[in-house]
């Protein structure tokens, strides 16, 4: 026996000892070996044969009594035909019937035949077995002449039979709905109402569909399809309003109900001409769509589109719902199939664009490039509506030489034929599809692109997002150019105001109009304290250019006119620009202005600018930058001096020039303190600064020495520390400004790493006079330092 086989088993009337009871009467005359209780008492409470009384007491022929059909599903699923067959066993009495059971647990072994179908199978007996064991049935079993093309055919052969077929399979979908009673003259009327009702359900669930024909009580029926003898029932009509819905089988009518979008799909599906079993294979491929996949219609036309290739599609919207809901398993299953279908159907451009993306990602298997250049005509087909393209970059597709050919032409024929709007957005979809057209065919139109540009520049076109973006923008920038020379400048600037963020970052000539004109546009948003840097920057570029005062011209001309020429611009304009440069008046004015503003507490820049005005003759008579002049020309006097020989050999000369510096207006010397500090650090003797701290008035010496602490950090740490040493070791020096300078040594090592700070230790040390290396080991902490890193011992590399 084995397991992947029905269960047999037949009730009927039995002599003692011919059935598996103790003694005769109705019961299991036999049964295979692997049915069991609950099985058999399924079987007995569900699927025997109700016989009419009133044919009995009738004495009717046997041949007139109809057979009987059911199935159940309880202890598994259980199916049987049965029949009327006379007198009792013991030939006594009227009302003896058997009943043949097909049993299981295994709903596989159905396969997709739905049980009514087995109803007039050729596997049914009609009469008992020679044993009280019967074999299993193996094979699978036979349907009887309710095959799916002659259920279809039937219920195509009257139209009202649709109508009536769809409330019922409308029921039977709720497996907690009304009980169905079918009122019929024939068993096979009523057997053809079921099995087409059934044959459009899942087979699971037409599996768990009981019913019973024929049924003697048919309101106290446990079955949910119940059919009963019309000519024993003519109570039972449509329109009693019972709790049951009620079907005539020959007539074809019904109680009303309400009717399902899935009922009325299938039922509409039976009806058409064409295979029936395709109907059948897509009721069951659309429960496995169905499950967790968006809603239930798209299930079914998914499934009838899949089943049935050939069939009209008029939407793939819904085809589309199903598989951007479906699960990864069914996407991947599935999911080719469903694409190719939407593919033939006419798409919209979301649609290919999840299915190039699903793609992409491998959740469904599609021809990529096919998918990308149906992609591209649609989203051709959006642009030319208006609307714009994602932003988001695609992916690179394998594709074959032609295809890439093919994806250009398509979108440089676009691009000829589209408007200036509609380019802007096909250049923005040639990039996302990394698409770079053949610029030759395109100049001229992408000219006539620029040229709108220029003339409409409040367009809110987006170049950073466009293909052959710099070959576009090289053609608006000579379209500007161009203009600029021809009409002027009051011509351009509405549309340089809007456009030159555009070229701001883009290489140039500095000798160029226009390029000066987009630099100071761009310098002007910057924030005030990075224009100087980025301004000096253009004058280099401005001087180094085969007509640099032309170029500064330019360049000062552009300043102006965007507003961004600020007293810190003007003044770094006098200080850089060469004395050959003409200066723009709106830059001398401003100077002039801030100098006036600084003149109590000048920086070193004003005192510069003075200078530089002073030398163009440009410095307007008054007596407060006269007396500014004297007195920087007295400090810049000193540090000229120290450059000289002289200066160093000649104490009375040397001493002079203290004398003077220390009769220097303080706030002048304020402002040349890193000139100073500077003119000591670059002679190559030090000492020069503990001259300088000794005229310093009042609280410069302090000034002074924090400028020094700085360049301890600075480019030249072992000259500033050199210079700091002579400076503590100047007997003069008041002992509070040694020890801020014996402090700031001490800071400086100690933000040293080991291996750091002995290298920078022996490095001064090197550079030092003699008589100071004592106070430098001191200073510098040598004394620990040989103790805890090791220097005992040392070579004294002096």
């Amino acid at each position: 026996m084995t397991a992947a086989a029905f269960d047999r088993l037949l009730y009927t009337d039995c002599r003692a000892g011919q059935g598996r009871g103790a003694g005769g009467g109705f019961q299991v005359q036999a049964q295979s070996v692997n049915v069991d209780s609950a099985q058999a008492k399924m079987a007995i409470g569900w699927l025997l044969y109700d016989a009419p009384n009133a044919w009995i007491m009738q004495r009717r022929p046997i041949a007139e009594f109809p057979l009987g059909f059911a199935h159940a599903a309880a202890a598994g699923y259980g199916t049987a035909q049965s029949r009327y067959v006379g007198t009792e066993a013991t030939g006594a009495r009227q009302g003896n019937h058997l009943a043949d059971c097909l049993l299981t647990r295994d709903m596989d072994l159905y396969g997709p035949t739905r049980p009514a179908q087995l109803w007039g199978s050729p596997l049914w007996r009609a009469e008992a077995w020679d044993s009280r064991e019967c074999p299993q049935l193996e094979e699978p079993p036979p349907p009887g002449p309710l095959t799916v093309d002659a259920v279809a055919d039937w219920v195509r052969a009257s139209p009202e039979r649709a109508t009536v077929l769809t409330r019922m399979v409308s029921l039977l979908e709720d497996p907690t709905g009304p009980r169905v009673v079918i009122t019929a003259a024939a068993v096979d009327t009523a057997m053809h109402w079921i099995a087409a009702a059934t044959l459009l359900l899942p087979i699971r669930a037409a599996l768990n569909v009981s019913f019973k024909v024929f049924c003697a009580n048919p309101l106290q029926a446990s079955h949910r399809v119940v059919a009963v003898m019309k000519e024993l029932n003519p109570q039972l009509v449509p329109g009693r309003d019972d709790s049951v819905f009620v079907l005539d089988a020959e007539e074809g009518v019904s109680d009303p109900a309400e009717i399902s979008e899935r009922a009325r799909f299938w039922v509409a599906r039976l009806t058409e001409p064409g295979d029936p079993y395709d109907v059948v294979d897509a009721v069951e491929l659309a429960e496995q769509l169905g499950a967790g996949a968006g809603p239930p219609l798209a299930a079914l036309i998914t499934a009838w589109a899949l089943t049935n290739p050939g069939s009209q599609l008029d939407d793939p919207g819904t085809l589309f719902r199903w598989l951007a809901h479906a699960d990864p398993k069914q996407q991947q299953e599935h999911g080719p199939a469903v694409v190719q279908r939407i593919l033939t159907a006419g798409p919209t451009a979301d649609m290919l664009r999840w299915i190039d993306r699903a793609g992409a990602l491998g959740r469904i298997g599609i021809d990529r490039p096919g998918v990308r250049a149906r992609l591209l005509t649609a989203e051709i087909g959006e642009v030319r509506a208006g609307l714009a393209p994602p932003g988001e970059l695609l992916g690179r597709v394998p594709a074959d030489t032609e295809a890439r050919r093919d994806a250009d032409s398509e979108l440089s024929s676009a691009i000829v034929l589209g408007s200036d709007a509609q380019d802007d957005l096909l250049l923005r979809l040639s990039r996302r599809h990394l698409i770079e057209p053949q610029l030759g065919p395109l100049r001229d139109r992408l000219l006539a692109f620029a040229i709108g540009w220029v003339d409409h520049p409040a367009r809110g076109y987006r170049p950073d997002g466009w293909a052959l973006r710099e070959e576009i923008l090289d053609l608006t920038y000579d379209e500007l150019h161009e203009r600029l020379n021809r009409a002027g400048l009051a011509q351009v600037m509405p549309a340089l105001r809007a456009l030159w963020r555009h070229f701001a970052h883009r290489p140039g000539d500095p000798g160029d109009p226009l390029y000066c004109q987009i630099k100071a546009a761009a310098m002007r948003t910057m924030p005030s304290q990075q224009r100087p840097g980025r301004l000096s920057v253009l004058i280099q570029q401005a001087r180094q250019t085969g007509e640099p005062g032309a170029a500064l011209a330019q360049l000062q001309r552009a300043l102006v006119e965007w507003q961004c020429l600020g007293a810190a611009e003007a003044l770094l304009l006098l200080r850089e620009l060469p004395e050959s440069a003409r200066l723009a008046p709106e830059a001398v004015r401003i100077s002039i202005a801030e100098i006036d503003r600084l003149a109590g507490r000048p920086t070193a820049l004003v005192l510069d600018a003075l200078d530089m005005l002073d030398r163009r003759r440009l410095l307007p008579a008054d007596k407060r930058y006269a007396y500014l002049r004297t007195e920087d020309r007295a400090v810049l006097g000193f540090i000229q001096a120290t450059t000289t020989a002289q200066f160093h050999s000649d104490t009375s000369l040397s001493g002079a020039w203290m004398e003077e510096l220390g009769r220097v207006d303080p706030a002048v010397t304020a402002a040349r303190l890193g000139a100073l500090l500077r003119a000591c650090l670059d002679l190559p003797t030090p000492g020069l600064g503990a001259g300088v701290l000794g005229v310093l008035p009042d609280q410069l010496p302090w000034l002074f020495i924090d400028r020094w602490n700085r360049e301890l950090g600075g480019a030249r740490p072992v000259r500033a520390a050199v210079e700091g040493v002579c400076w503590h070791e100047e007997a003069r020096l008041p002992g509070n400004l040694k020890s801020r300078i014996a402090a700031a040594l001490n800071r400086h090592g100690s933000n040293l790493g080991p291996a750091e700070q002995e290298e920078w230790f022996y490095a001064v040390r090197s550079e030092l006079r003699p008589e100071d290396v004592k106070a430098w080991s001191r200073l510098a902490g040598y004394e620990a330092a040989t103790r805890h890193r090791g220097f005992r011992g040392r070579k004294d590399p002096g």
